[in-house]
């Protein structure tokens, strides 16, 4: 019983962690770092996002996927395939049940990174920088073998009644963990890079690229290869091993001979990896983003997987449209009401920025400082112009359509006539290091540029001999974006803090008083009441824009955001990562309506989180594509549904457009609110007041009457035809309002009700806020409640 207890605990607690999106590509967007041949034939794909894809070898289709929390410096199989364990930078090991997600678990004895890890039978051994080095039983789960090492180990082999370890002197140290018996030998000054175990020989590889052969504790053989050795491994049926040199170099030597069998010299990548198959005529190579054969016999290359993940690169949101970029070079269409993707153009050039005018047509800057303008319908170059000698990372286009803006490497921003590309001023004083961010104003009058050497500059187009500098920041700022309304700029950065400028004034308006991750991208509301921060772990923040106070946090993954695009409505906003995922988010309701999961031939598959999704990808490739992840948890199940469109907006609530803190004085006493739907508003109440509308859009200036507010709030609620309703509260605070006193006596109360004094006929006291049927007041620097009735606005 209590056992049951116990696994019963443990799937509760496991529900809770599950991982949010229900699909999970098949492709990397980040740097492989690792192969991992098992016993069946599977190999382990590792990257350096901790994550870990499991193919089946032949078809490279996906059979699992595990993340890790953190970077995977090691990894094995164990003999029956039962668990995939890895040894990460913090000297956590991590063991995944291949057979049940649930009963996967870590192993936490080291406290610094483990350095290599090796399986015999049930036990797992390793060893980490704390100079430990430790047998784990999986069966039982304890530890079973400590011992303490005298220097940093480096390498690890483990089989029967033995641990063989080298270390970074280049001593190899044999251990029986069954008496503790110790043997320590010096093949070498230079670390120990790895260990063979062939028939009953010991091969020891260090980095000086010597070879040395023990038959027990006794050398009997020593190789030099006149090269460093970077990684060592061995044929399935031991009669090869192979070394990976420092250089790029792999070189085959047959066991018995020791002499070359295969040696590639002038390989035309960089290899990052090698592992064995399961036949001995063949290994797997990468180059941290394809995966390769080599056939030992002949050492010719073959492709066999292509990393089809495409990172999006930057996205912005027009009419029911989402524009973006990747780093294939395809510019995508996305229907934000569907759920598709309505068009990808490849342009078969790599840009690194880009602005798609409303006539399609594409501007493009690249690394070798040249502006090119494309027909995308018609697939041609229609312009293009050399602007610098070194790489142009960033343009903009003025909201007019009059002016373009690009800057890079050079320090430099060009300011450019739109129709002809003529140069109307190089601006070569206003920064001292690389352009990151450039953004022309709401009013197509101002431009402001942030560079890589702390400062935010802003021309005034009017005058371009005007140049002003915001401040001399203490840290990088990476992006910039203005106000809609007004010449307010928001910036953010490195430091993680927002701040607010007025250009016009080079004064701060207003700062955050919360320090999140470093920031890449910041983006203000189309109806100027809220800025999106998006950070490099994969937060997005919002904040009120009048005083950057935080509303909510939004996070989806740990992958870095890289831009974030407003729907018109200040309600929905699109995000992209450092991943092939494009996200639709509802801020309203703190969710994600859509994931978009991109590749680089143009496939795609859109979901939502409830199992409906898109696809362009035939059935019988999926697995390739991508592979369903269903929840943990035995409590929830989810039905995926292929469908033809995802009605992402059909079904929504309507849209309430205001500010979210309202002040309140003798200048300003009404709120603009507009409400808008895709289909048909029924009603909107404010308060206790009800606007019967019948129409998809309306803007109502509601004029605050103070009697009848029951507290320092207004709540609209709006509903739609289809009976989807949506509720917001706007916050009131009050400034300056003097209320008068028309009674002969006015009675003070406290918020319990006691009585704290009163007051007289015609004197004036200060509004503070409202509760009920009580204004809670000011007066000679005192605060209490006085009802209603016995006071009276003049003004």
């Amino acid at each position: 019983m209590k056992k049951f207890l116990f696994i019963l605990i443990v799937l509760l607690l496991s529900s809770l962690f599950f991982t949010n999106d229900i699909f999970i590509s098949s492709y990397f967007t980040s740097n492989i770092t690792g192969l991992e041949f098992s016993p069946d034939s599977s190999i382990a794909i590792l990257n350096n996002k901790n994550d870990i894809r499991i193919f089946d070898s032949k078809t490279f289709e996906m059979q699992k996927h595990f993340k890790t929390e953190n970077n995977n410096v090691v990894s094995v199989w164990s003999p029956d395939r039962k668990f995939f364990i890895t040894g990460d930078s913090e000297g956590k090991i991590e063991v995944f049940n291949l057979e049940n997600d649930i009963f996967s678990f870590d192993v936490n004895y080291a406290d610094e990174s483990i350095v290599d890890v090796d399986v015999f039978e049930n036990l797992v051994a390793f060893v980490s920088l704390n100079r430990d080095v430790y047998i784990y039983n999986l069966t039982k789960r304890k530890l079973n073998f400590k011992y303490s090492l005298e220097n940093l180990p480096t390498a690890l082999h483990f089989e029967n009644d033995y641990l063989y370890v080298g270390d970074n002197k280049g001593n190899l140290i044999t251990i029986n963990h069954t008496n503790y018996d110790v043997y320590k030998n010096s093949p070498s000054t230079t670390p120990v890079k790895d260990i063979l175990k062939i028939e009953n020989e010991l091969f020891v590889f260090t980095l000086d690229g010597k070879i040395s052969v023990f038959n027990g504790t006794r050398l009997i053989n020593t190789i030099l290869t006149g090269n460093s050795i970077n990684k060592v491994i061995k044929s399935p049926d031991n009669d090869y091993f192979a070394i990976l040199f420092s250089n790029n170099d792999l070189v085959v030597y047959n066991v018995s001979t020791m002499f070359k069998s295969l040696e590639l010299t002038e390989t035309s990548f960089k290899i990052v990896d090698i592992v064995w198959t399961n036949d001995w005529g063949k290994m797997f190579v990468t180059d941290g983003t394809d995966i390769y054969t080599i056939s030992i016999t002949n050492g010719i290359f073959r492709k066999v997987f292509e990393n089809k993940g495409s990172i999006p690169k930057k996205v912005f949101w027009r009419e029911d449209k989402i524009i973006y970029s990747d780093s294939s070079s395809n510019i995508g269409i996305i229907n934000a009401s569907t759920g598709r993707i309505e068009k990808i153009y490849n342009i078969n050039y790599k840009f690194n920025d880009f602005y798609l005018d409303y006539d399609n047509i594409l501007y493009t800057v690249d690394s070798n400082g040249m502006l090119k303008v494309f027909d995308l319908e018609n697939n041609n170059l229609v312009l293009s112009k050399n602007i610098s000698g070194s790489s142009l990372t960033n343009i903009d286009v003025s909201k007019n359509e009059k002016y373009i803006a690009v800057g890079g490497w050079d320090n430099n921003v060009y300011l450019l006539q739109k129709d002809n590309l003529n140069i109307l001023k190089t601006f070569s004083d206003a920064h001292r290091n690389w352009i990151k961010s450039i953004e022309f104003n709401e009013f197509s009058t101002m431009l402001a540029v942030s560079g890589l050497d702390k400062n935010v500059s802003v021309t005034n187009l009017n005058n371009l001999e005007q140049l002003n500098v915001l401040n001399n920041f203490n840290y990088n700022i990476w992006s910039i974006d203005w106000s809609k309304r007004s010449n307010n700029i928001v910036t953010g950065g490195f430091e993680g803090v927002l701040e607010i400028w007025d250009s016009v004034f080079n004064s701060i308006v207003v700062r955050s008083n919360i320090s999140t991750a470093p920031i890449n991208v910041v983006r203000w509301s189309p109806d100027d009441s809220i800025v999106l921060s998006g950070t490099n772990d994969g937060t997005i923040y919002s904040w009120e824009s009048e005083d950057l106070s935080l509303n909510s946090s939004l996070k989806r993954s740990d992958n870095e955001i890289i831009d974030i695009a407003w729907n018109d409505n200040s309600r929905f906003f699109t995000s992209i990562d450092d991943s092939n995922f494009i996200r639709i988010w509802d801020l309203q309701e703190g969710k994600v309506l859509s994931s978009f999961m991109i590749f680089s031939d143009g496939r795609y598959l859109s979901f939502k989180d409830n199992g409906d999704y898109i696809t362009n990808i035939p059935d019988n490739e999926t697995e390739k594509y991508y592979i369903r992840k269903s929840p943990l948890s035995l409590f929830e199940t989810l039905n995926y549904k292929k469908v033809d469109r995802l009605t992402l907006q059909e079904n929504n609530p309507p849209v309430i457009n205001s500010v979210n803190k309202f002040i309140y004085d003798k200048n300003n006493k009404g709120i603009n609110i507009n409400v808008t739907d895709n289909k048909e508003i029924m009603n909107v109440r404010i308060n206790n007041e009800i606007y019967n509308i019948n129409e998809n859009f309306v803007n109502i200036n509601y004029n605050i009457d103070i009697e009848k507010l029951e507290d320092n709030s207004i709540t609209i609620v709006a509903i739609d035809d289809a009976g989807n309703s949506v509720k917001k509260d706007i916050e009131i605070s009050f400034e300056n309002i003097i209320l008068t006193v028309i009674s002969n006596q006015a009675p003070i109360r406290d918020e319990k009700g006691k009585l704290l004094g009163v007051i007289s006929r015609g004197i004036k006291v200060q509004l503070i806020g409202v509760k009920g049927d009580s204004y809670h007041i000011k007066y000679k620097d005192k605060t209490g409640y006085i009802q209603k009735p016995f006071l009276y606005n003049a003004e």
